[in-house]
């Protein structure tokens, strides 16, 4: 199975309206929501993208439609700000892998791209799959917490996966 990552961009918003509009897929992250909230949605992705943060579909060779969304966006924590990671796949290319594939290439290309310090995943805490895949790529659990995803308040655990530095010579710095 060949898994692509391409820029999320301003046709993607049917994409998004069809994923925060899907109940299986919302079932941990609030809830589904309308047209007009899912364009906002959109819109504060775009605006973020062009702010530097990370945002990507996610397709799988042969699919008729992208399976979902994967992204490394500032998020607030703690009176500040940290890299998180999160996606959404639609129901039909759950469970296949294919989230953790997704995952393992956008944590890769954040390391050789020297671009983050730090990568934090919230995952909602009896959500299994996903903090399966954080706890396979190495993500250290930190413990649990109380985040919200379009302000409905989720229970979370909290991961981090530090990504040290390289000075060129293949030796890594503090």
């Amino acid at each position: 199975m060949t898994i692509e990552l391409r820029p999320y961009g301003p046709g993607d918003l049917t994409l998004t309206a069809a994923l925060e509009a899907d109940p299986q897929v919302k079932s941990r992250l609030g809830g589904t929501v309308g047209a007009a909230e899912a364009e906002r949605i959109h819109e504060r992705r775009m605006a973020a993208v062009a702010g530097g943060d990370w945002y990507f579909t996610i397709h799988v060779g042969g699919a008729p439609r992208p399976a979902g969304i994967i992204a490394i966006f500032r998020t607030p924590w703690e009176g500040g700000h940290v890299h998180e990671v999160g996606s959404m796949l639609f129901p039909e290319f759950q469970a296949q892998g294919i989230a953790a594939e997704a995952f393992r290439m956008l944590v890769e290309r954040g390391r050789q791209e020297g671009r983050f310090t730090e990568i934090h995943g919230f995952a909602e805490v009896s959500n299994g799959p996903s903090n399966g895949i954080v706890r396979r790529l190495g993500f250290d659990l930190l413990g649990e917490c109380d985040m919200d995803y379009e302000g409905v308040p989720i229970r979370c655990n909290h991961w981090r996966l530090t990504i040290p530095r390289h000075d060129g010579t293949g030796r890594t710095t503090e």
